[in-house]
């Protein structure tokens, strides 16, 4: 995945949507959280999981392939005030075995990026006897929406990119559900289960756009000399829709906790 996300990672850690608080309750019920115990974030981002859940573990280890996400992890960290999150530069199949046991290892919105043959055997092996791995993404992809306003957003990334946006190793955990549990269980986790979180976002077109930007597929990078004519077209899309630039979504987050 490395330089994919490229140019991407301020717009990764001002417009992602965040992960919703409901997810530190769920973990909570299956007594995942552990004041004294040890966190590992694979696919780490610009650190929004880890950071939510680092007050809840002694101590922490986020790893990310891109150098710029985790730059900004670090400032992220920074302005929370965390100080028990370790930053490893590495792709999820490269992680040293040096680097111990966990009580909970966490892949949020990364596990499509990643080879599962090779990551989830290294994650069984690297959790603590009552461990347990927690996959978190969304039911459905932004590309995949049926909203009215992402439609017409989608449709003016399409006009200026074309329709062949970048493809993961697989899809969302809702198409591909089943084909992660199958996974799982191939690889020694015999207790799997799954909560959905509901998530009511508001969206503005700032933050329409910032997303688009933070994808790999539709970066100011990729938009090139493009960019001033995308934003003018986009804005006036979704003006179109609604003249007072709001715009809502009810996603749904899925919760796949697996344990040995």
């Amino acid at each position: 995945m490395s330089h994919l996300y490229k140019s991407t990672a301020k717009f990764y850690a001002n417009f992602r949507p965040a992960y919703p608080l409901d997810l530190v309750k769920i973990l909570n019920q299956d007594k995942l959280l552990d004041m004294q115990g040890r966190l590992l974030d694979i696919g780490c981002g610009t650190g929004q999981l880890a950071l939510l859940l680092s007050p809840y573990y002694k101590e922490v280890i986020a790893v990310d392939p891109e150098a710029e996400m985790l730059e900004q992890a670090q400032l992220m960290a920074k302005k929370q005030g965390s100080n028990n999150v370790a930053w490893l530069h590495s792709f999820a199949e490269q992680i040293p075995d040096s680097i111990g046991l966990f009580n909970l290892i966490t892949i949020g919105r990364a596990l499509h990026w990643m080879d599962g043959k090779v990551v989830l055997p290294w994650v069984q092996a690297h959790l603590q006897p009552k461990g347990a791995l927690a996959v978190i993404g969304e039911k459905m992809s932004f590309w995949e929406g049926q909203e009215t306003w992402k439609m017409a957003a989608i449709q003016v990334v399409n006009r200026y990119l074309g329709d062949q946006r970048l493809k993961a190793k697989s899809d969302y955990i809702g198409k591909d559900k089943q084909e992660y549990t199958t996974l799982l269980s191939q690889h020694d986790f015999s207790e799997i289960s799954e909560t959905e979180i509901i998530d009511n976002r508001t969206w503005t077109i700032e933050k329409i756009k910032g997303f688009l930007y933070s994808t790999a597929s539709s970066s100011q990078e990729k938009l090139g000399s493009k960019l001033a004519d995308f934003e003018h077209d986009i804005d006036q899309a979704l003006l179109k829709i609604n003249p007072e630039g709001t715009f809502f979504e009810q996603a749904i987050l899925s919760v796949l906790i697996a344990k040995p």
